[in-house]
């Protein structure tokens, strides 16, 4: 069982590397970080924060441009990446004896902003080939697009005459995935696509006060969930999640993750939202 005690990180900006280990920032750098997850075609993001970098290194992140930014976090036997994306800005203040570096980052942002498509896609093109060249022109990576080629493959074409797709390419895969029944988002630079309130095909996360449930659970008037755990891995938006706690149960779809950590203060927990299934 994961030890929930100890706990890591590990932060990766270009060719920095911040490794927290046993509660401990080997690096003697206090780090803190807000990431937020959905199942939405907006693109994830982090704000990390850390505490006096040398010259050297507030000087490299804020001149560079497309520098990349991953963050994993959890326990000592378990951490799992929880952000891969690209850096949008840097800046540094002065806090007291402190220089405070905050780093904004997006996960495929930019591509989901500016990418554009300009496609005559031919008379009965399979469902799978025409999103296959909707995230080619995105630019992000096929992710789990094999794994959803029989569902595509068993709904109608969606151009069965054939026809043109010009304009935004992430609005374009927005209306094709509706048409065909999933929704998509961009997870770790890459496809995520799931039917409509299908999770990921993959084993359940177990939530129980006993594998790192924090209080207790509530649900809104519109059904969602929300609870709170500790960081423990392969908490992410997609996985279905089974929850067996005093006041609530069942069986849900994680839709948005929100993951607070930092290595000064009691952070380290992940808020979920979620919808039950069935």
């Amino acid at each position: 069982m994961t030890v929930l005690f100890k706990r890591a990180a590990e932060i990766v900006l270009d060719t920095i590397q911040l490794t927290i280990a046993g509660n401990e920032p080997s690096s003697a750098l206090d780090v803190a970080f807000s990431i937020e997850r959905s199942l939405k075609p907006d693109p994830n993001t982090a704000e990390i924060q850390v505490w006096n970098l040398n010259e050297d290194h507030r000087s490299q992140l804020e001149d560079a441009e497309r520098i990349p930014c991953t963050v994993s976090a959890g326990y000592l036997d378990s951490i799992a990446l929880i952000f891969s994306g690209t850096l949008r800005t840097a800046f540094t203040v002065r806090e007291g004896p402190d220089l405070v570096t905050t780093l904004a980052s997006g996960d495929g942002e930019k591509e989901y902003q500016r990418s554009r498509v300009n496609l005559s896609v031919a008379p009965k093109t399979p469902n799978p080939s025409l999103m296959q060249q909707i995230t080619k022109a995105i630019g992000i990576g096929e992710g789990n697009l094999g794994t959803a080629t029989p569902q595509l493959l068993a709904a109608p074409a969606m151009l069965p005459q054939g026809g043109v797709l010009s304009g935004s390419a992430s609005q374009i895969m927005t209306r094709t995935a509706q048409s065909l029944g999933f929704e998509w988002s961009i997870q770790d630079g890459a496809l995520q696509l799931l039917k409509v309130a299908t999770p990921l095909a993959a084993t359940a996360v177990l939530l129980t006060p006993e594998t790192g449930l924090v209080g207790s659970p509530s649900v809104d008037n519109e059904g969602i969930l929300s609870a709170q755990c500790l960081m423990i891995p392969d908490v992410f938006p997609g996985r279905l999640l089974v929850l067996e706690s005093e006041r609530l149960s069942g069986s849900y779809r994680i839709e948005k993750c929100k993951y607070s950590g930092n290595t000064a203060g009691p952070d380290w927990y992940v808020d979920i939202e979620a919808k039950k299934l069935g």
